[in-house]
């Protein structure tokens, strides 16, 4: 079933332009929520556009669930897989956020 929901279903162009799901929705607007209320706090910096950030998080999940629901070899287990992409997305990826960024190689 989860793979028909991650893959199958997707494949359909009408099932995507159909598909109004108001949970779905409420989860999407509930993590932008989380954001705004980081920002007020001072928590987030205030250059975050929670709409497009919410997209992005949900889209890091969405592609482990894929991998997950179609690898047949379990690279990650789903705690590390938690972990990490929170951290990505609260942390960032840059080493030293006060320091130059600089190219790779450069």
């Amino acid at each position: 079933m989860a793979e028909i929901i991650q893959v199958e279903l997707r494949q359909s162009g009408k099932f995507m332009k159909e598909y109004k799901n108001e949970k779905f929705l409420q989860y999407l607007n509930l993590i932008s929520e989380i954001i705004k209320d980081g920002q007020d706090q001072g928590i987030f910096r205030k250059d975050i556009i929670p709409d497009i950030a919410k997209r992005a998080f949900f889209g890091a999940l969405d592609e482990m669930s894929r991998f997950w629901v179609l690898s047949s070899h379990k690279k990650y287990d789903i705690e590390t897989a938690a972990k990490q992409i929170s951290e990505y997305f609260l942390r960032g990826l840059i080493a030293n956020p006060d320091g130059p960024i600089r190219k790779p190689g450069l």
